[in-house]
């Protein structure tokens, strides 16, 4: 039984006069603009408004009346509070709190029914608290002016990143609620591990813990059952203690897939704890069969390593993109996840990154990744930095990982377990040894041995093994990077078709991202008119360097902006020089770029996957991202659409006067069917024949001239059982008229009619 204390607090302050009322789930940033006390946060410079609060603590408070049937024994829950609380009920403290990540509860005793109740939480300034830290791993980080969150628990994004600002307060950022057990025994926790899994026979285990106030367990068992369409099991056995698993198989399973590669089937799996033979306590989770496994090599010599995944014991070619916070403000979150989620779907995903910048997404999300068949590869909240290693440190973080493992691992999407994003990399910038890194060396590795040991892990993204240091030495870091299997590649980018990106043996591509304008009709909801002009993309402008994403006006970061109209000045002959142009010019570079890299590592076989950077920002600005925080999809998710589809036709680079024309199936189901190139200029058939492809496998349908100093645009139209696709290339060397390529661009648009040049405005 649960009653919901969500709704309407009072937020108070004791450096300030500040007294409003506030909305939990929230962020005290959004209650000081709802209540007109600061500008609205993400247009132009306003996020700096909110800095001088930064050392202010606050206090939040409510009063409720008992509910009927609250009485006894009862659980006030906390799905998230950042960060640094002190939890007081009726004038007594109760508990604190000190991360934001994990869900915390406290045993509390009300008020009799109809009486009032107290709850005060006092949050305290994480960036006070950060300031009594040491400071002695701040020189190794990705954003030193992020250094005051090294120690904290807290979202890395929060204290500024180079995707998100800077908004440190806090609040109650998750659901707050009481609980009352009905029931004579309480379930907490239902898992399902498949140990094998093929289309004949699935073994498994189901994994229970419960607690109870019987006065016995003798004469207890647990009853599971499961159904999934007209698959059906059923398991009977005795209980022996609190926690334990039940075994089983299951003949003749649905098997649960990724997208492409099947059909993501999930069970309905039904728990009942029977004491001599009656009901004391049920559950329900919905789950499915498989297994994954991570197929690596240590290292990659000249390219002779491997990194793939394999599901249900067949590998899977991975195409997706990372996941960044859904919102700078995470009580927003709810209402954003699911669809960026969609957009994934859309997108022709089957892997999505959660980056190690943000936070634990909650089961909705994973409940639409189980459902839609994406696989989840999931990074541990560690970032760019070199983290503390003291034992204080340290078990708080195994704290941590045991609570969000505890929370996750029921979750059938849920496809790896990653120590970190980027801090074996941050080390190594550094000539420091990863490998004295005991977060991800001993701590989360010992964690997930005993509560999730079937689960691949990587310690970090990019992992560099031991293995690699029998080939190099920390005084030869450019070998050290080439020796790892997985890669994020961040180039230049002023030429995607440089060899950075295609002579790269990279065995799986984590990160890869590249700069896109975002709508003109995005920009003018949080740039000032007066700064919408071409001439201030450039270092100067406070409000288009704020968007950077720039939140403490770092020179460099600032230059990213800049990245844009360097772009169109080398892939156009004709730069544009008015703004709305400007935007469609660098919407049309960022589409090509995703296009021909996705495409690139699509048609080299021995690539298990790439994981590109990124879908949607946080908040507004000028990023990698193809869709705008506003849901505005720019060029680059329809063309990534179609790069990503299953099947797809892709015209390989040219090489020999000719580009391959290839057929590429990464899923399990043979193709057949027919297709047809057309040039979009003159209308003519340059080529069309018969497919017909093996399941996971590449097929030649022809080879057709490509002229590097002759541009042209070849329409790809094909049907299969599967229904019908479409693509297109550019021949030529890629240097062309920007007006030229404008006119062509209904023509691209009118393949599958998925967008309009309107639709980008």
């Amino acid at each position: 039984m649960r009653y919901s204390l969500n709704g309407k607090w009072r937020l108070t302050s004791p450096q300030n006069s500040v007294s409003v009322q506030a909305d939990v789930p929230g962020n005290i940033e959004l209650d000081l603009f709802r209540h007109g006390l600061e500008p609205e946060p993400f247009y132009g410079e306003n996020s700096k408004a909110y800095r001088k609060y930064a050392c202010h603590d606050w206090l939040y408070e409510r009063t409720f009346t008992t509910p009927d049937g609250f009485t006894g024994h009862v659980t006030l829950a906390f799905d998230a509070i950042d960060c640094f609380a002190d939890i007081v009920l009726n004038g007594e403290k109760i508990g604190s709190t000190d991360n934001a990540f994990i869900p915390w509860k406290f045993d509390v005793t009300l008020k009799a029914p109809g009486e009032k109740n107290t709850l005060q939480v006092f949050l305290h300034s994480s960036e006070k608290v950060s300031r009594n830290m040491p400071d002695e791993f701040a020189a190794i980080n990705h954003m030193p002016e992020a250094s005051a969150n090294l120690w904290l628990r807290k979202p890395a994004h929060s204290f500024g990143w180079d995707i998100a600002p800077k908004f440190n307060l806090g609040g109650i950022w998750r659901q707050v609620y009481l609980e009352k057990e009905t029931e004579e025994a309480t379930i907490d926790e239902l898992w399902l591990r498949t140990g094998s899994a093929s289309p004949d026979m699935a073994s498994a285990e189901i994994y229970y813990r419960f607690h109870t106030e019987l006065p016995y367990l003798e004469g207890l068992t647990i009853h599971i059952s499961g159904d999934c369409g007209d698959s059906h099991f059923e398991s009977d056995n005795h209980v022996y203690a609190n926690f334990g698993h039940a075994g089983f198989r299951v003949p003749n399973p649905k098997l649960w897939a990724p997208f492409g590669y099947g059909e993501p089937n999930l069970y309905n799996i039904h728990a009942e704890l029977r004491w001599h033979g009656r009901v004391v306590g049920q559950k329900d989770i919905r789950a499915g069969f498989r297994t994954v496994e991570l197929d690596r090599s240590d290292i990659n010599v000249a390219g002779t390593g491997w990194f793939r995944f394999k599901v249900n014991g067949q590998p899977i070619r991975a195409v997706g993109s990372n996941w960044v916070p859904a919102d700078a403000f995470h009580s927003q979150d709810t209402k954003r996840v699911v669809p960026i989620l969609k957009l994934f779907t859309e997108c022709n995903c089957n892997m999505i990154r959660c980056w190690g910048g943000g936070v634990y997404e909650d089961d909705e999300f994973f409940d639409y990744c189980d459902e839609h068949g994406l696989l989840v590869w999931q990074d541990f909240m560690f970032s760019g930095h070199k983290y503390p290693q003291d034992a204080a440190f340290l078990d708080a973080v195994k704290r941590e990982a045991e609570a969000i493992v505890r929370k996750l691992r029921h979750h059938t999407s849920l496809a790896i377990w990653c120590g970190d994003n980027e801090c074996d990399q941050k080390y190594l910038g550094h000539r420091e040894d990863p490998r004295q890194n005991k977060i991800n060396r001993v701590v989360l590795p010992e964690v997930l041995s005993r509560m999730d040991p079937t689960r691949p892990y990587l310690p970090s993204s990019p992992y560099l093994s031991d293995k690699a240091f029998e080939f190099a030495d920390l005084r030869n870091t450019g070998a050290l990077t080439l020796l790892m299997p997985e890669r994020h590649l961040w180039g230049s980018r002023e030429n995607f078709r440089q060899p950075f990106y295609t002579d790269c043996m990279a065995k799986f591509v984590s990160e890869m991202g590249w700069h896109g304008c975002p709508a003109l009709s995005s920009l003018q909801k949080y740039i000032s008119p007066e700064h919408l002009h071409l001439d201030h993309i450039d270092l100067l402008d406070p409000q288009m360097a704020h968007h950077a994403s720039c939140p403490w006006d770092v020179s460099g970061l600032r230059g990213r902006n800049q990245i844009m109209p360097l772009q169109n000045d080398e892939y156009f002959t004709d730069p544009p020089q008015d703004f709305a142009n400007f935007v469609l010019a660098s919407q049309i570079h960022q589409a090509e770029a995703f296009k021909y890299i996705v495409e690139h590592y699509r048609l080299a076989q021995d690539c298990g996957g790439i994981l590109w950077w990124n879908v949607m920002d946080c908040w507004p600005q000028l990023s990698d991202a193809v869709v705008d925080y506003y849901f505005k999809r720019k060029l680059a998710f329809y063309y990534l659409a179609r790069s990503q589809q299953p099947f797809a036709i892709i015209c390989s680079d040219v090489a020999g006067h000719a580009s391959n024309i290839m057929a590429v199936n990464d899923s399990s189901t043979a193709m057949k069917g027919t297709f047809e190139i057309k040039d979009a200029e003159t209308g003519n058939i340059l080529l069309q024949g018969a497919i017909d492809v093996s399941p996971r496998s590449q097929r030649q349908l022809g080879r057709l001239r490509n002229v590097r100093a002759l541009n042209a645009l070849w329409l790809i139209t094909w049907t299969t059982q599967d229904g019908s696709g479409a693509n297109h290339f550019f021949a030529g060397n890629r240097v062309m008229s920007y007006e030229w390529y404008k006119s062509l661009l209904p023509a691209i648009a009118k393949l599958d009619n998925s967008f309009s040049i309107e639709s980008l405005q």
